[in-house]
């Protein structure tokens, strides 16, 4: 494996471990659209300035807010992946009855 890779994954365990993150990865599209809008409809706001209601489909990157929780999603054109507190994510996980880890999986 390349050395920096491998500091760069390093450094992302390390990165989650000290947070309090996990992550739900290969969330497919249709189930992963379907979790943002009930997160928004939970009461999840938008966590930063948008052109429209579906321009951040375009970057595929989604920030959620509610209190001091951040949830972070992103996708490409055939599935997604949640990042957020260890609480939220496994509440998430547990109701849509997807796999979550303690960090990236590879």
């Amino acid at each position: 494996m390349n050395p920096f890779r491998a500091l760069y994954r390093a450094l992302l365990r390390r990165k989650f471990r000290s947070r309090g993150l996990a992550i739900i990865q290969a969330i497919p599209r249709i189930q992963f659209d379907s979790v943002i809008e009930t997160c928004l409809q939970e009461g999840w706001e938008k966590g930063r300035l948008y052109e429209g209601t579906d321009s951040w489909r375009k970057d595929g990157r989604l920030s959620l807010r509610k209190g001091t929780s951040t949830l972070e999603f992103e996708r490409n054109e055939d599935q997604g992946q949640i990042t957020g507190p260890r609480p939220a994510i496994e509440g998430l996980a547990r109701r849509y009855d997807l796999a979550f880890f303690n960090e990236p999986q590879y």
